[in-house]
C-alpha cells in the first residue's frame, strides 16, 4: 500500500499530464491490439469543430478517433466519455483554463477540476500506474497579469494605483501626488507594483535615484578618473546601506585590514583617506547627524571606497612611508608580563568589557591618588615592570588587567610596594 505524501511532496502539474498521456497510450495500445492494430504512433491531438480530441494511428485509414468530445451540452450522469474529453481539453491544450471550459459544459470550474481529476485517476487505475490522488496537481500553473487585468482589478479595489499611475503619467511631481491626498503607503504600494508590470512605471522617490551611479561604480570598465569623481557624489542614503549592496568599504576597515591602528580615529582616518586619494584610489565621504545614543545630536563623518579595490587599498596602505604611518603600524595595545592565549581588542578595554584599571587595586594599601604614588618616587607603569604573574594591558597611558586576574596583581602590588617601604597594609 503506497504512504499518502504530504502536499510539500506534491507533483506539479505537468507531473499529471505526463501520467495520464503515458497510462492514456497504455490502454489506447491495448485496445487497439484487441482489434488486431497494431501501435505505430503516440497519441496526436487533432480539432474537430473546434474541439480537441486524441485520434491513435499513423495515418488516416488506423485512426481511431478515442473518447470524442460531447459538444455544447451540460454533463449528463454515467456519461463517461465527458470526463475523458473534459481532461484531455484541459491538459492538452495550453489556453483553455476551468472557467472556459466550464462555460462550454456549463458547469462550475471546481466541477471541471473535479471531472479532471476523475479522467486522470480512471485512466490511471485501467492502466494499473499506482499513483495516490494526493501526489497530482490538477491546476495549471498561474500565469501573470497583464496589466490591462491589473488595471481592472485596482479599479475593482478602489482604483488608488490606477489614479497614481495616470497622475505620473501626466508628469507630476511627489509634493503633488501628496497634494492630491495620496499618503505615503499608497505611493510606495503603488510604486513597487508599477515597477513590476510590462511595461514598468517609475513613481517618483524623495531620494535620489542612485542605481546609475551604483551601476558606474561596480562596472570594472569604468576610467579611475569617472570613479573618483561619482564616489564623491554618494552620501549617507547609499552608504548605509552597504552590507546588503556590498559595494563599499569603510576606511577605517580597510586600515585595520592593512595593519594600521588609528589612535586619533578622526585625524588619522581623514589622513589615510586625503594619502590614498592623492595616489588616485576613489574615497568618498558622507556625513549624517546621530538621531539615538548620549552623541544624539552630533555628525558623523564616513569615509569609504569600493569594496572590488580592497586589495589594491592594502597594498597602498601597507607600502605607504611616512613617521605617522610607521606610528600607526605600532599595536595599540602593549602588554607587560606573559603573553594571553586571547588578546583583547581596543573596544574591550575602553568599555572595560571584563577588564579593569588597575589603579583602584592601590587602595588597599592607602595609596588614593597618583600623588600618593608619585611621593614615593616610583609611577605606576615601574610599579609592575617587575615581571607581573598576569598580563597587564597598557594602551595610551591606561593600564588594564583581566577581571580574572585581579587578586593575584593585587598580592603583587603589595609585595612591590613592601619593596620600597610603603605603609603597611591596613
Amino acid at each position: 500500500m503506497l504512504v499518502e505524501k504530504g502536499p510539500q511532496n506534491k507533483r506539479t502539474f505537468e507531473d499529471t499530464k505526463r501520467a495520464y498521456r503515458k497510462a492514456y497510450e497504455q490502454v489506447v495500445g491495448d485496445r487497439l491490439r484487441e482489434m488486431g492494430l497494431s501501435w505505430e504512433a503516440d497519441l496526436s491531438i487533432v480539432g474537430i469543430d473546434g474541439e480537441l480530441s486524441v485520434r491513435a494511428g499513423k495515418n488516416s485509414k488506423n485512426e481511431i478517433l478515442i473518447f470524442s468530445p460531447v459538444k455544447g451540452r451540460p454533463l449528463r450522469k454515467r456519461d463517461s466519455s465527458n470526463k475523458h474529453s473534459i481532461t484531455q481539453i484541459y491538459l492538452f491544450d495550453p489556453d483553455k483554463s476551468l472557467e472556459e471550459i466550464g462555460s462550454h459544459y456549463k458547469i462550475t470550474r471546481e466541477r471541471v477540476r473535479q471531472q479532471v481529476k476523475k479522467g486522470v485517476l480512471g485512466i490511471l487505475a485501467e492502466a494499473k500506474i499506482p499513483i495516490e490522488p494526493n501526489e497530482l496537481s490538477f491546476r495549471k500553473p498561474l500565469k501573470p497579469l497583464s496589466d490591462a487585468v491589473k488595471d481592472r482589478l485596482s479599479s475593482f479595489h478602489g482604483g488608488v494605483m490606477l489614479r497614481i499611475k495616470e497622475a505620473v503619467g501626466s508628469g507630476v511631481s511627489l509634493p503633488d501626488l501628496r497634494k492630491m491626498g495620496f499618503n505615503e503607503n499608497q505611493i510606495n504600494d503603488a510604486r513597487k507594483r508599477l515597477s513590476k508590470r510590462e511595461n514598468p512605471i517609475c513613481v517618483p522617490r524623495t531620494t535620489k535615484d542612485w542605481r546609475e551611479i551604483r551601476r558606474i561604480l561596480q562596472n570594472t570598465s569604468t576610467p579611475r578618473v569617472v570613479l573618483c569623481e561619482r564616489i564623491k557624489q554618494i552620501d549617507k542614503t547609499p552608504y548605509n546601506n552597504r552590507k546588503p549592496n556590498n559595494i563599499f568599504e569603510s576606511i577605517s576597515g580597510l586600515a585595520r585590514k592593512s595593519g594600521l591602528y588609528p589612535r586619533d580615529s578622526k585625524g588619522d582616518i581623514k589622513f589615510i583617506a586625503e594619502y590614498l586619494a592623492s595616489q588616485n584610489f576613489p574615497v568618498g565621504v558622507s556625513t549624517r547627524e546621530l538621531k539615538s545614543g548620549k552623541h544624539k545630536g552630533k555628525v558623523q563623518t564616513d569615509r569609504f571606497g569600493l569594496k572590488r579595490l580592497e586589495e589594491e587599498g592594502i597594498i597602498l596602505l601597507r607600502s605607504a612611508k611616512g613617521e605617522r604611518f610607521e606610528k600607526m603600524r605600532k599595536p595599540p595595545i602593549v602588554v607587560v608580563g606573559p603573553v594571553p592565549d586571547k588578546m583583547p581588542t581596543t573596544m574591550d578595554l575602553q568599555k572595560k568589557n571584563n577588564h579593569s584599571s588597575i589603579f583602584p587595586l592601590l587602595k588597599t594599601y592607602n595609596i588614593n591618588s597618583t600623588n600618593t604614588l608619585r611621593g614615593l618616587g616610583i609611577s605606576l607603569s615601574e610599579l609592575i615592570t617587575n615581571n607581573p604573574p598576569v598580563a597587564v594591558f597598557k594602551m595610551s597611558k591606561d593600564l588594564s588587567v583581566a577581571n580574572s586576574d585581579r587578586d593575584r596583581l593585587q598580592e603583587f602590588l603589595g609585595r612591590r610596594l613592601q619593596e620600597i617601604n610603603t605603609p603597611e597594609k591596613m
